[in-house]
Order: C-alpha cells, then structure tokens, then sequence
C-alpha cells in the first residue's frame, strides 16, 4: 500500500484503539437523514444514505502528537478508568491526586475555572495539549495511579463538533442554535464532515445537525480525474475570474449539470476499464494456449524419445543374453556361411532383433 497523498509506501499494523460505538445509533441516524433537505437528493439516499446503511463504530483514537488529547486515564490494569469532561473536573481529579502524593501540585495554578476570558486561556496560563498534559497523574478510586491514554482524538471529531465548539456549549451559551439551516461542501464529505456532524448531533441530542445541504460536485481534469495540486492537474481559477469575471465564472459553473457529468465519467471510465480487461484477458488467454502448445510438443518429443531409448535398451539386454548362448554361436556360423539373412516379403529380417523368429522362419524365401 502507499500513501494517497504522497505516494510513499506504507506499513499497516494492528493497534488498539478507543471506538464510539456509533452502530447503536445507526437507525436513528438514518432516520434523521430521511427529514434533511439534500441537494442533490441522490446524495443524501445514494452517497450518505448508503454509508449509514453499512456503519460500522467510529474508530476515534489516533497514534499522533498534534491535536487534540483522549481526556481518559486509566490504572495500568486498565480495570479503572476515568474520562474527565471540563477544566473544573481536571482540577478537582489533580487536586486528589495531589493528596494522595501521586503529583506535587497543580501545574496551571493562574487558571480560573469557569474564566472563559482570552487571557485565562493564555498558553502561559494553561495548555492542555501534548506534552504538559502527560505529565497529569490522577489517583483512581481505588488509590492507584492512573495515567493518560496517550493517543489524540480523530481531528474529525473536532469537525463534527463544530456546533457546539462555537458557542462553548454546554459551558455556555446553552440557548444558543446548535442546527443549522443550511450547510454546504463538496461531495467527498461524505464520510468526513457531513457524517461526523449528523453523527455527534444524533447520539448527543437526538435531532439534525443541519436542514438542508448542498453538496457540490468536483471539478475535474480532461481525463476525468479530480483536480489535484499534489498531481498538478489543477487550473488556476484566478485566470477565468480576470478574464471573464467572477458573475460569468460562477454562472457558468452552475449551469452543469455535475452529477449527470460525474456518472458520464464514471461510465466511460468503468468502459475503458473493462475493455482494457477485456484485452488483458485475451492475450493471457492466447499467450496461456501458445505455451500449452510448446508444453504439448515438448512433451511428445521427449515421449518418442524415451520409447527409443527403452527399446535400443531391451534389445541391447537380450542381444547381450543371447550371445552367451552355444546356439546363438552356431547360428553366427550359418549366417557368416550362408551370408545375409533370410527375407521376408522381400525384407532382410534379423529374427533376434525383431523378437519375431516364427514369423520370419514362416516367410523366409
């Protein structure tokens, strides 16, 4: 395998990992997704509503240093864990830790909770990324050790989240609208921030994430590939919008029809595949009889062959048999004697070559 991105080559390996068992929301995620206003419809019932079909849960960890750390510790035995949800639990939870001797003192000692002003949250006061928030040990009910799971959430998560990240919910803004009316992207978010929204609004709260959406299609190159700076397929749009503008760009964009261009692509992609395959296959075929002939040739060359070597062996055996014999001895005498053998229908025989001494006797002129 290699990367998508970069083409390198790629190791896979098991890892353990957290998952949302998001499988037990999947009939009221698809559900749910029925109410929503898709544009196009077949996006929604077709790309989406077919990923909802076959969910599996959501692989939510990840083995990474940048992003967002898993807020769970857990005693070595893994039989104890907690999953802290705000500051002001961190610090009550470091607080316990701290009397029962497992940390010195609270390493973010100028953060206030529940001061959700800019300079509160000042890297100098508080930074709850990798590495500082490693270095926390709780203490678990049972008076052991707990340490962070060291792995990041899925950045994903953070996308999904989305609507209650920007109102600071439930910390704040708790009336605030957590549905948007209407949301837009391309059609490739599919698996990306249209589900990790419907997903994390389904199992938090029961209702949608967005009303309606338009998922737009892709822009793609004369062979039908998306666009890509990583293949350098891509055309600078900033040379259509001087040249024609930004109203005349736009216009024209919206007037084709994308998923009617997309399944035209599909196919005639699909059809040279196929004919290609077709082409591979015939010539495998004909390549596959061509050596099947030579085997065959081969085969009955070496079959003669071996049929000769047996029989100059036999005979080279008896012939080595019979010249010990006093017969065989008087019978040279005869034949330097009488000098030739006899004939059969006109045919110089030597009956103890051909192994046929009664039928040449019978027809000896």
């Amino acid at each position: 395998p290699h990367c998508w991105r970069t083409d390198k080559p790629v190791i896979y390996y098991p890892l353990d990992s957290w998952f949302i068992k998001s499988t037990m929301a999947r009939d009221e995620m698809i559900a749910l997704n029925k109410t929503i206003n898709w544009q196009p419809e077949s996006t929604g019932t077709g790309r989406f509503g077919q990923w909802l079909n076959n969910l599996n849960d959501w692989n939510l960890s990840r083995s990474r240093y940048w992003g967002t750390p898993l807020p769970i510790w857990r005693t070595e035995d893994g039989q104890e864990e907690i999953c802290i949800g705000s500051i002001a639990e961190l610090f009550d939870e470091i607080e316990k830790s701290v009397k029962a001797g497992f940390m010195q003192a609270n390493p973010w000692p100028k953060h206030k909770p529940g001061d959700y002003s800019k300079a509160n949250y000042d890297p100098s006061v508080i930074d709850l990324h990798r590495p500082y928030v490693d270095s926390i040990v709780l203490v678990s009910p049972s008076g052991k050790p707990m340490k962070r799971e060291l792995d990041l959430i899925d950045v994903w998560f953070d996308s999904g989240a989305m609507p209650y990240a920007q109102n600071h919910y439930p910390f704040e803004n708790a009336d605030a609208p957590r549905t948007a009316d209407f949301i837009s992207e391309g059609v490739d978010q599919t698996r990306g921030w249209f589900f990790t929204l419907h997903a994390i609004h389904t199992m938090i709260e029961g209702t949608v994430a967005y009303r309606n959406v338009i998922s737009n299609g892709l822009v793609l190159d004369k062979a039908g590939n998306k666009m890509s700076k990583r293949l350098g397929n891509a055309v600078d749009p900033f040379g259509a919008l001087e040249t024609y503008g930004v109203t005349i760009t736009a216009v024209n964009l919206a007037d084709i029809d994308f998923e009617d261009s997309f399944e035209q692509t599909i196919r005639d992609k699909v059809a040279a595949e196929q004919e290609a395959l077709r082409v591979k296959n015939e010539t495998a075929a004909k390549e596959e009889e061509a050596r099947q002939t030579v085997i065959a040739a081969q085969a009955e060359a070496d079959s003669k062959k071996l049929r000769a070597d047996a029989d100059a062996y036999a005979i080279s055996v008896i012939q080595a048999e019979l010249s010990k014999s006093p017969e065989y001895i008087d019978l040279q005498k005869i034949e330097k004697w009488n000098g030739e053998f006899p004939t059969v229908m006109g045919t110089t025989v030597n009956p103890f070559v051909t192994l046929a001494p009664t039928e040449t006797a019978g027809g000896a002129e």
